[in-house]
């Protein structure tokens, strides 16, 4: 390749990362509040162990570590309430009835009947299994915990303005079964920050918090379909750990080879950074501290109907929400990799961030997907304009080739002969510099 396409190319990326250095500005995160969030009257029984709590002014952390401190006493709540966290991105539902998630509906997204999409899956209640229900080796424990009446601190949050706000769920007995959730949401983001602590006989216990089954509510023909169907979960390891791995719902294998994927431990992942449930346009991530961490994809269920979860231990921090490039990349921790770009991300990342930025100075997606056209025309007319005039000189010494080709025709056995055409035919080549 000759030296001015090489130069050209280097041009061309230099192009790239200039307009993206000087020409796209960050924009300067909204100025949040410091006003508080007030909920709706309270229960008598719900005041009283409110002033148990610590001063407001402690952090979680805090919250826990003194807690643990004192003396365990049955908390419980007398009947099962519905919890609701409104914000600007979505309106969330949870229950006191093992601290789960019932509704997650995105006000910015709609399914089929214009509804605001609910990432819930409406099989929840089939199996009596919501997100956020715990999982430990115990499956009578389990069931008690996820069953047991929470107390809780707030029976409403509204989230608007960019206010943040925590819900809290408590419960214990007195055979020293403890469980604790803190949950703090921040408006205009779909994540939140999560402290889950389990105790048994007064023992902390390791866990898992379940998401499942599946995310949404696709219908049929969505199922059937190629691009509807990508649904499973993704895992993604710390840097210095081999790269992330997929594993799709229709790809899973069948009930009766089922024991031996797991006497292979396939559906086990162990020191991730985060595990993600995802489709091919909303996700439910997970993210936890990769040195301990472990992460399983599993299924219950009837074969021809099954149940799929993802189950992950002690996360810290969760996203639930579309899978948007921008908001990922700001959410960090390699999110953005869920989104597939293929084996040449490079350049559809560089492609997509440039008609991101065009679309946001001229809202229609015609004229800008014609501008960026024009611009990647504008940045690689140099290599076009270089293999234009290369086809020009090629053209114009066509006859003489063809004269040669002539000359040499009854040649074709002799060695020598055809050695010599093409040296004359590198010659007139060598003159137009290809």
């Amino acid at each position: 390749m000759e030296k001015r396409v090489l130069i050209a190319i280097v041009l061309s990326f230099l192009i790239l990362i200039l307009y993206q250095a000087f020409f796209i500005k960050k924009q300067p995160e909204p100025a949040i509040p410091p006003e508080s969030i007030t909920g709706i009257e309270r229960k008598p029984e719900q005041k009283s162990a409110e002033k148990e709590l610590l001063s407001p002014l402690a952090t979680p952390e805090e919250r826990v570590g003194a807690e643990e401190e004192r003396d365990l006493q049955p908390i419980s709540a007398q009947a099962e309430e519905e919890i609701r966290i409104e914000t600007s991105l979505y309106q969330a539902v949870w229950s006191n009835r093992g601290g789960v998630l019932k509704s997650w509906r995105l006000r910015e997204h709609t399914d089929e009947n214009k509804e605001d999409l609910d990432l819930v899956s409406g099989r929840s209640s089939e199996l009596d299994m919501y997100p956020f229900s715990l999982r430990t080796d115990d499956s009578s424990f389990d069931s008690t915990i996820n069953s047991a009446l929470f107390e809780f601190s707030s029976l409403k949050l509204d989230l608007g303005g960019g206010r943040s706000g925590e819900l809290r769920f408590q419960y214990a007995d007195d055979k020293g079964t403890r469980v604790e959730k803190i949950l703090t949401f921040q408006d205009g983001k779909y994540d939140f920050d999560v402290i889950i602590n389990v105790w048994k006989h007064g023992q902390k216990i390791d866990f898992h918090a379940i998401w499942g089954p599946g995310i949404g509510n696709p219908t049929e023909a969505e199922l059937k379909s190629r691009f509807g169907g990508a649904r499973g979960v993704a895992v993604f390891p710390p840097p210095a750990r081999p790269k992330k791995d997929r594993l799709e719902e229709r790809k899973f294998m069948p009930i009766k080879q089922w024991q031996n994927l797991i006497a292979k431990k396939q559906n086990d992942f162990y020191f991730v950074q985060w595990a993600a449930y995802e489709d091919n346009y909303f996700t439910a991530l997970f993210l936890t501290s990769p040195e301990k961490a472990s992460a399983s994809f599993h299924r219950e269920g009837p074969e021809e109907n099954p149940y799929f979860f993802l189950s992950m231990s002690s996360p810290h921090k969760v996203y639930i929400g579309p899978k948007d490039f921008d908001t990922l990349s700001e959410f960090g921790y390699g999110a953005k990799k869920l989104i597939r770009f293929g084996f040449f991300g490079v350049i559809s990342e560089i492609l997509l961030r440039a008609g991101k930025s065009i679309h946001k100075l001229i809202p229609n997606r015609g004229i800008g997907i014609i501008i960026l056209t024009f611009l990647i025309k504008i940045v690689f007319f140099p290599l076009t304009y270089s293999g234009m005039r290369s086809m020009s000189k090629m053209q114009e010494l066509q006859p003489k080739i063809k004269a040669l080709k002539a000359k040499y025709k009854k040649a074709k056995q002799d060695i020598g002969q055809r050695r010599k055409m093409n040296e004359e035919t590198m010659k007139l080549l060598s003159l137009i510099h290809i």
